[in-house]
């Protein structure tokens, strides 16, 4: 999923709305992986 969000990242204007959702994910990368491996947390 990461590497799918980085590489629509680079395709994407910098200050599109939806790039700034992709930087926000994978600015937290540890504890979303951490979430989607354990949904109980």
């Amino acid at each position: 999923m990461f590497g799918w969000l980085e590489a629509q990242l680079a395709r994407l204007p910098g200050r599109a709305p939806t790039a700034e959702k992709i930087r926000y994910a994978l600015n937290h990368r540890e504890g979303l992986e951490r979430f989607l491996g354990d949904g109980r947390l």
